[in-house]
């Protein structure tokens, strides 16, 4: 990683709760349940690969942690429900 190169100290990377998905789905997990050990498509077997090099790479010159969100919607999205697309402090937020 190029992190300590650049004088990054915290890297946060957002991986996907795909990386964890089995058929079946899933009920109850936690953080700690391990990325599965096949992927049907190649969004998230990539997001698995780079996902196992962040903890690799921490240390004392680089914090670093992996997020795995179902789905992130925000402002300008067109996909995602009119209220989460209100802006903070307001009567809609």
């Amino acid at each position: 990683m190029q992190c300590r190169a650049h004088g990054v100290g915290t890297l946060l990377y957002t991986s996907t709760a795909s990386v964890v998905f089995r058929p079946g789905g899933l009920e109850g997990v936690t953080e700690s349940l391990p990325v599965a050990p096949g992927h049907l498509a190649a969004y998230p077997a990539t997001k698995a690969r780079v996902e196992a090099l962040v903890p690799a790479a921490h240390g004392p010159e680089l914090a670093t942690v992996s997020l795995r969100p179902h789905i992130i919607w925000g402002s300008g999205d067109p996909t995602s429900p009119p209220r989460s697309r209100a802006p903070c402090g307001t009567a809609s937020c």
